[in-house]
């Protein structure tokens, strides 16, 4: 109750990467605190529209994984939940926008960083474009050899954050 709300950023590259119909891709996130923080929602910048499509019907899934090494872990979820793309959208015609997504509860921020996993399900060939970071590398699973490396940056963040 005596916490105070804090942003935390990424540091933004002017250059977006999509996020595939049915694939999962994940995000690490390493803040550099000492406090005990919380986590209360999260910002992804949606860059262009979506396809054109009139009626956009992904579901985004989006798990919060705990980091294993450097990899997500599966085994350790700190949180699982779902958005339909007409529920994140401000406006489907714009260029750019935020998403900002409220987690379903406030979970603790695990000192050792954690992962955002998206998956966009849909039974088309659909794909969402974010803007990237300047800092850390994307990954991406792999059904028959698990977690990868990517050689490319991820999504650009902002964490609303309790402290």
């Amino acid at each position: 109750h005596n916490k105070i709300e804090k942003t935390v950023r990424s540091k933004k590259k002017n250059a977006s990467a999509e996020i595939f119909a049915n694939n999962r891709i994940g995000t690490f996130i390493k803040i550099n605190t000492t406090k005990k923080t919380f986590i209360k929602s999260f910002t992804v910048l949606q860059r262009a529209s979506l396809q054109g499509e009139e009626d956009f019907e992904g579901t985004l899934q989006i798990q919060l994984l705990k980091n294993s090494n450097g990899l997500p872990d599966d085994s350790a979820e700190l949180i699982s939940f779902e958005k339909k793309i007409p529920e994140i959208e401000n406006n489907k015609w714009s260029l750019s926008q935020k998403w900002e997504i409220t987690l379903p509860q406030i979970i603790q921020y695990p000192k050792e960083g954690f992962f955002i996993v998206f998956y966009l399900k849909s039974d088309k060939k659909h794909t969402v474009a974010l803007n990237i970071n300047d800092e850390s590398p994307m990954y991406m699973f792999y059904p028959n050899e698990g977690w990868k490396k990517l050689s490319f940056n991820s999504y650009y963040y902002q964490l609303k954050v309790l402290q």
